[in-house]
């Protein structure tokens, strides 16, 4: 099961996504200034860079995520937002600024520019508390998104405020389940029109009454930025589920795959719940974000490697599952997630692995993770249920 999620996770190509990209909508991005935002923004820049000449190129990753290219690269902190990022955040602005009016600028925006651009509308403190609030307690994407679109004044399309009215195109490599141009990376270069009600009820998940009324008094004074973009979806969840099914199903010929009909953010438990029953020879495959309630920073693992411990309590014999991190990096570890058999399923420690949120260690103990080294591409996570004949 390892070798198969190594090959699946080795088929996510930028090269591959930018051709097929280009080919089908003939963008010419000649005599633009190219910007990358996001894990693995640097990745898909090289590869844009050999296929278009560019007036500049300046690409902005998580530490540690910078690669080998002629073009600048500005690491910053992720995932909770730290002061060098809002350091680093008023210099992107101040690049921006100087770029000449006449000129397009190409934005490549891809997950993790959330929190490595940042300019908090709120006192540093309890902006910062309101971010590790939704982290930790496992919101949904979608949710934390709105919120921190609300709160922070780069988000929903702030970073055009710097820019003079030079045409904009955005370049998407999408990391959630719906509206990939209002949610990727908090869309820092579209414009997003917040609903009210809908953030009113957001809003009142947050147990603090000052964050609500801090909160509220944003949402009385938010006005959408204006400012005409061009949006292009490069690389989706999609296209990485179909890969997964054609490399399933040359392993498994003879298997029955169910596809899961929902993408969408949700708790483990909640997605193990919905899991239909699978007969012998039959495989489910799956595509979403597991969100995990830890309310703090703590443990070793991430939403994946916690998922895949979880359900190693659920498999039946002949069953394998694992959860996979599309860009290799599962929560606070260097690995990609994990797999289980029913193997194991009796051991002791799996429980308090579980109650302190060191998952990935017991699946390191156990030779169950995913060392893969990191993805050049960042989507959403894929699960994977095998009941073997």
């Amino acid at each position: 099961m390892k070798d198969i999620a190594k090959e699946i996770f080795d088929s996510l190509n930028p090269g591959n996504s930018i051709d097929g990209f280009l080919k089908h909508t003939n963008l010419d991005l000649s005599k633009h200034h190219l910007v990358g935002l996001g894990k693995p923004a640097s990745f898909y820049l090289k590869h844009l860079n050999s296929r278009f000449d560019f007036n500049s190129l300046l690409s902005v990753v998580k530490t540690g995520h910078q690669i080998d290219a002629v073009f600048e690269q500005w690491q910053l902190d992720h995932p909770v937002v730290t002061k060098k990022n809002l350091e680093w955040t008023q210099k992107l602005k101040n690049y921006l600024f100087k770029l000449h009016h006449d000129e397009p600028i190409c934005f490549l925006i891809s997950g993790g520019a959330s929190a490595m651009l940042s300019e908090p509308k709120l006192p540093w403190a309890d902006f910062q508390k309101i971010w590790e609030t939704m982290l930790y307690e496992g919101w949904p994407i979608e949710n934390m998104n709105k919120v921190r679109i609300l709160m922070d004044s780069i988000k929903g399309g702030g970073l055009l405020k710097n820019l003079k009215g030079q045409k904009v195109t955005n370049l998407y490599i999408s990391d959630v389940p719906i509206d990939p141009f209002d949610h990727v990376s908090s869309a820092p270069t579209n414009p997003v029109d917040l609903e009210p009600i809908e953030l009113l009820k957001i809003i009142k998940n947050f147990k603090t009454q000052k964050f609500q009324d801090q909160l509220l008094s944003l949402l009385e004074r938010y006005q959408k930025p204006v400012y005409p973009v061009d949006n292009f979806l490069v690389e989706s969840a999609e296209n990485f589920l179909q890969s997964a099914i054609e490399i399933l199903k040359n392993h498994f010929p003879d298997y029955d795959i169910k596809l899961d009909s929902s993408f969408k953010s949700e708790t483990c438990q909640n997605f193990i719940k919905r899991i239909p029953e699978l007969k012998p020879g039959s495989i489910f495959i799956s595509l979403g974000e597991a969100s995990v309630d830890t309310e703090e920073n703590v443990g070793y693992g991430g939403r994946n490697s916690h998922l895949v411990a979880l359900m190693q309590q659920k498999l039946s014999s002949d069953q394998e599952f694992f959860s996979l991190a599309s860009d290799g990096n599962d929560g606070n570890t260097a690995f990609a997630g994990g797999w289980v058999d029913y193997r194991g399923k009796e051991d002791l420690s799996l429980n308090s692995h579980l109650d302190h949120f060191t998952s990935a260690k017991w699946l390191e103990q156990n030779a169950r993770e995913f060392n893969f080294g990191r993805s050049q591409s960042n989507l959403m996570d894929l699960r994977v249920l095998v009941h073997h004949i």
